[in-house]
């Protein structure tokens, strides 16, 4: 059976949904990933094997944070989203592990935690490093303020 793209991303969202509750996302375990692309500091494609046998190319962003985006809203915006990119590539590497897997804001994608496999938070270490501000939801502060 051939899947268009919007019959794929929803199964995939479907299959998301059903393994948190009967699987290590939910229960606070790790999910080896590879790092397929880097879109943003705080969004990556991964290949996530939270089975074994099972692998699932999901849209990755990280939970809590809020990030500058590109194109921003003014240009330090982007800027700054292009540096904090630079600096997710630079530590992120190719393999990490998920933790506190969520459903995602779009179909296909999931919300959760990413250590690197040094160990590192990868939301912390963003914040720390004044690419991103801690964010549990509503209205962002935005990147444009001097």
């Amino acid at each position: 059976m051939k899947f268009r793209p919007l019959q794929k991303s929803f199964s995939i969202a479907v299959l998301l949904l059903f393994l948190p509750a009967t699987h290590a996302w939910s229960s606070g375990l790790s999910v080896p990933a590879d790092v397929i692309a880097i879109y943003q500091s705080n969004t990556v494609l991964v290949d996530a094997y939270p089975w074994p046998g099972m692998t699932l190319r999901v849209v990755v962003r990280l939970a809590s944070i809020d990030v500058p985006r590109t194109p921003g809203q003014c240009q330090s915006e982007s800027k700054r989203a292009a540096a904090a990119r630079r600096f997710t590539e630079r530590q992120i590497g190719s393999l990490i592990s998920l933790n506190g897997v969520r459903e995602g804001d779009d179909a296909g994608s999931v919300r959760a935690n990413i250590t690197t496999q040094e160990g590192m938070d990868l939301a912390q270490m963003l914040i720390e490093s004044n690419f991103a501000r801690p964010h549990d939801g509503g209205e962002s502060q935005g990147w444009c303020r001097n």
